[in-house]
């Protein structure tokens, strides 16, 4: 397993727009893609997603290799599983760490850099 490039920060509907202004100021990122849901901002070697949501949260991602038994794996581990699609899965640990996994033999890979 490795630590993907993509972070997830959500934030309540109405602090989109600071939070985006608030990352292109700190860290220099640029706005690359946006939709109703989310703000695509850009780095030299990462991407923040801003998403619009009712919960705020910061989403690590990490890539594993493969599919097979990943989810009977972080299952075994006391996770909980949630908001699964054919690239991955969202998980939360039993300590409240919440991050994505995604699958790299997926049809789309995230960065590895």
């Amino acid at each position: 397993m490795r630590r993907s490039s993509h972070i997830a920060v959500k934030v309540r509907p109405d602090q989109v727009e600071a939070a985006v202004a608030h990352y292109v100021s700190l860290l220099g990122v640029r706005e690359t893609g946006r939709d109703d849901g989310h703000v695509e901002l850009s780095g030299e070697n990462f991407l923040i997603y801003v998403v619009s949501h009712d919960h705020p949260v910061v989403v690590q991602e990490f890539v594993s290799p493969t599919r097979a038994g990943a989810r009977a794996r972080f299952e075994a581990m006391g996770c909980r599983i949630f908001d699964e699609s054919t690239e991955g899965f969202h998980v939360t640990d039993p300590f409240g760490m919440s991050f994505h996994v995604f699958f790299a033999d997926g049809e789309t890979s995230p960065p590895t850099d």
